[in-house]
């Protein structure tokens, strides 16, 4: 008990005076492993996760503390309010089908003469039908596609489709995945590549996404003979906009030390002695005692 107050406290003094949100979530999942039914460490976590708006980890956590609080004797009655939440959020806020209808299914078993779980398994097993009617057409359509640039048209029809419906984020991004195989320089299938990701809570790829974006219009703009220094003011702010996201990305999600060191020179390049910028880079290369930090010191 002592030590699960101790790790509480810290992880308060992480988060609150040391900004590290991603390290204290940590120390609560250490918690968590000591003590699975700690109310204020579930609650700190869940949120945690709703902040970040990382669904798919928030889905993981309820199920841990579903079956955390069943092995403990929970009441049929918390299971399936734990139920209800696991498939609510799988269903509007993934997209994931599948999951929604595993949760009912759960249900049905705990309360056979139930009649929420009943109708939730109609509502989605008609909507997984006239889902998988579409879809297929949209392949259809996509398999018949004369070239690669009808193919790109029905393809981003079908990605559009599952983003706008909020259904299998992971399609989508394989879609949109394959539309830039296809057309590298697709800005709007960049821009919605990285809105997937992070509907995914997937860092790594909104970080990729991103670069991406800064990588094409870099290049597009060098092809047109235009100086960094002469860009037009809203691509200069665009770009700012997009390093400055990245910069956090790398620093507090990712821990990346040249993503943070590339992206805070990108920055410098535009706003020479940018504070921000030099310090995340300061803050980093000091931590991992890299030689580069000189350099920065330098710079300042």
């Amino acid at each position: 008990a002592a030590q699960v107050v101790e790790l509480l406290d810290l992880a308060t003094i992480v988060r609150e005076h040391l900004g590290d949100k991603d390290r204290a979530a940590s120390v609560l999942q250490r918690v968590l492993a000591l003590a699975p039914l700690h109310e204020e460490a579930l609650a700190r976590y869940t949120d945690h996760f709703r902040e970040r708006r990382d669904w798919r980890g928030l889905a993981d956590l309820l199920e841990f503390a579903l079956e955390s609080s069943r092995d403990a004797g929970a009441s049929v009655a918390e299971q399936i309010q734990r139920l209800e939440e696991i498939a609510q959020l799988a269903e509007l806020r993934l997209g994931d089908i599948p999951r929604a209808q595993s949760a009912w299914s759960r249900i049905a078993a705990l309360e056979p003469g139930g009649t929420k779980a009943p109708d939730a398994a109609r509502r989605l097993d008609a909507r997984s039908r006239m889902w998988d009617q579409l879809v297929t057409s949209l392949e259809a359509e996509a398999t018949d596609a004369l070239d690669g640039k009808a193919r790109v048209a029905t393809l981003h029809r079908m990605a559009q489709t599952f983003r706008e419906r909020q259904l299998e984020p992971r399609r989508a991004i394989a879609l949109y995945e394959e539309i830039l195989r296809i057309a590298p320089d697709d800005d709007p299938a960049l821009r919605a590549l990285a809105e997937m990701y992070e509907r995914d809570s997937n860092d790594l790829g909104v970080a990729s996404a991103l670069r991406r974006q800064l990588e094409v219009e870099e290049r597009r703009q060098a092809d047109a003979g235009v100086a960094l220094t002469a860009w037009p003011p809203g691509k200069r702010a665009e770009r700012i906009s997009l390093l400055r996201r990245l910069l956090g990305l790398y620093e507090t999600r990712l821990a990346d030390l040249d993503g943070i060191v590339w992206a805070g020179r990108a920055v410098l390049e535009i706003l020479p002695g940018d504070r921000d910028a030099l310090e995340r880079m300061e803050r980093a290369l000091e931590r991992a005692g890299d030689a580069r930090l000189a350099q920065v010191l330098e710079y300042h």
